[in-house]
């Protein structure tokens, strides 16, 4: 707004701008609205309207203005991440180097947060290494200073096989006291890895933290294979066995065991269990007679996996059923194998078997194979999915965030 209407009254009429001067009251007339006659007019006066007082005071207007508006925005409340965390957090989802590199939309959208992010995969890659090295020094200070107030930690410590073959030891630490769970990351093994290499692994893994396995770390939790046994033998912490893993290889040996021929059912198209991580781990779960233990379910299994495979392993039988499924269910449902390292994969594969059971006899009977379908029956497998629903509650209770030893008592 300029200044000369500090001295005079502006009057609209229409398009017409006028102004009404404030000492002498007189009318004067601003054409094509220009307060140039209206300044003279206050000369007259003694009023000199300058440009310079004009430009000053738009300007203190603008700046009044601009920091309103940067007052109403959320930025300054908020804490903006840095390049470095942006990529950690791309990469934690999942998305690969390459992928972050490449990709224009995120290119784009790290633009707009204000950072350039570098063409190269090596530069990118040095953003992740910088922000793990960081992360790292912050979780260190923070070991330090449980460490000086003399707090026990525990730990977990799991096998890991990536799909490049390398092995790693995957180390958790749990504080008790915040109830937090700080992942420290993955361990190499290269070549063999007995108990007592292990051993050395890991108190080398945690002294990078500031942390002693002897004076620090009470217990250990970890699956029952042959070499944690051994390591918690040897190491001077209390160890407890994960009761997860007992379900599993109970549930293997019951339902995977054929005992007339006291074999073992092979899964077809799955990875085996390795011979080292063979488990001998004794449990107290009391056995019950029920229905259930008149049923063969290695071979109901076997049957189940045939029919499976029969349909999947051909595009134009899959095809066939798909649209015998669509028509009943208004959508398709897909088969799945099951996955010997993975118990609760029975479920997944039975149930969609029973829910489309009118599907599956019509499939069968139109590629005329009924005799592979009438093999399966279909009253045992009902009676096995809901044998497995007690041991899937069990498992959800025991791999709860805050489960214990007396909520797992519970739970078994």
């Amino acid at each position: 707004m300029s200044s000369v209407w500090s001295y005079a009254d502006k009057i609209k009429d229409g398009i017409k701008l006028s102004g009404q001067c404030h000492q002498c009251k007189k009318i004067i007339i601003c054409s094509n609205r220009s307060t140039t006659t209206l300044k003279n007019h206050l000369k007259t006066h003694g009023i000199f309207i300058t440009a310079d007082i004009e430009q000053k005071k738009d300007k203190n207007n603008h700046e009044v203005q601009s920091s309103r508006q940067k007052f109403k925005t959320m930025d300054k409340f908020l804490v903006k991440q840095t390049l470095n965390e942006i990529i950690s957090d791309l990469a934690t989802d999942g998305a690969s180097i390459r992928f972050i590199t490449r990709n224009s939309f995120i290119r784009r959208a790290i633009k707009k947060e204000g950072f350039n992010l570098p063409v190269n995969e090596r530069d990118v890659m040095k953003l992740l290494i910088e922000d793990f090295e960081q992360k790292k020094v912050n979780l260190c200070e923070k070991f330090k200073q449980m460490v000086h107030d003399g707090r026990k930690l525990s730990i977990s410590v799991d096998e890991f096989t990536s799909i490049r073959g390398r092995r790693y030891f995957g180390l958790n630490i749990h504080d008790s006291f915040n109830n937090a769970t700080y992942n420290t990351g993955l361990v190499r093994i290269l070549g063999s890895c007995p108990a007592e290499d292990m051993l050395i692994i890991i108190k080398n893994h945690l002294n990078d933290f500031g942390i002693s396995l002897d004076k620090d770390i009470v217990g250990s939790t970890q699956d029952g294979a042959a070499i944690n046994k051994k390591f918690i033998r040897i190491s001077n912490i209390i160890g407890q066995f994960c009761f997860n893993h007992a379900i599993h290889l109970a549930v293997c040996d019951s339902l995977y065991t054929n005992k007339q021929n006291n074999d073992e059912y092979t899964v077809e198209d799955s990875n085996d269990i390795d011979d080292e991580d063979t488990f001998e781990m004794a449990t107290d779960f009391e056995i019950i007679e029920t229905s259930i233990d008149n049923i063969d379910h290695h071979h109901l299994l076997k049957i189940s996996r045939k029919i499976v495979k029969f349909i999947k392993i051909s595009p134009i039988r899959n095809q066939i059923f798909q649209s015998k499924v669509k028509s009943i269910y208004g959508k398709e449902i897909e088969l799945h194998l099951d996955v010997k390292h993975r118990w609760n994969s029975i479920p997944t594969m039975i149930s969609p078997l029973i829910k489309t059971k009118a599907a599956l006899f019509e499939t069968f009977a139109e590629l005329n194979s009924l005799p592979i379908i009438n093999k399966l029956d279909f009253e045992a497998l009902k009676i096995l999915e809901k044998a497995m629903d007690p041991i899937r509650v069990t498992v959800l209770a025991l791999s709860r965030q805050d489960a214990t030893l007396l909520t797992a008592d519970k739970a078994l």
